[in-house]
């Protein structure tokens, strides 16, 4: 140890791994495939997803994609990778079932309207990323 006239300190070491260019886009790729298929799935509360409308489960509808999250890396925990998502916008689109016919005129559809941000951590699976989890997501009303 060399002689000090002070406290021997030692500055703190921090090691930040972060993906390339090429590994953001293979991971935003991945998150907006999983993110299509919420959107096709035709129910208000896909299972698994980061959204939902606040009406039944399998209430059917359809999903109209308004706006497409920006996707940005987080941080690296282990073996696994966090994103953030923000400013997705989205509608559902509420279809009634009027199966009693008549003459009743057909019911005008519901649109739910919503901005959603989300985490979601993405794990490596051989070659392939995958979405391990949504860490969380915030639902706002749209327009904001």
């Amino acid at each position: 140890m060399p002689p000090v006239l002070g406290h021997w300190q030692t500055g703190l070491l921090s090691v930040d791994y972060r993906p390339s260019r090429d590994g953001v886009d293979s991971a935003r790729s991945v998150i907006l495939e999983e993110l299509a298929e919420c959107l096709r799935s035709g129910v208000a509360r896909p299972p698994g997803c980061p959204f939902g409308v606040d009406l039944p489960a399998g209430t059917p509808g359809l999903w109209l994609l308004l706006e497409p999250a920006e996707i940005t890396f987080g941080a690296m925990v282990g073996e696994t990778f966090d994103y953030r998502g923000e400013g997705l916008t989205a509608a559902f689109i509420a279809v009634e079932d009027r199966t009693a016919g008549g003459d009743l005129p057909a019911p005008r559809p519901r649109v739910h309207r919503m901005s959603v941000d989300f985490g979601v951590t993405l794990r490596q699976d051989g070659a392939d990323l995958e979405v391990q989890h949504w860490a969380y997501t915030t639902l706002r009303p749209w327009p904001r």
